[in-house]
């Protein structure tokens, strides 16, 4: 659901790109809770 009917995000994006602000392309990598715990993150550290 687009918060602003006005705005063409995809549009935006590429435009973005064109100009060299970044890309839409990324990687996701996964991070396991146990590895997290592991080393103290989320812990109020």
């Amino acid at each position: 659901m687009d918060s602003n009917h006005d705005v063409h995000w995809k549009e935006t994006l590429e435009h973005g790109e064109k100009i060299g602000l970044g890309t839409r392309e990324y990687e996701l990598h996964v991070i396991k809770q146990r590895a997290c715990a592991q080393n103290g993150i989320g812990r109020g550290s």
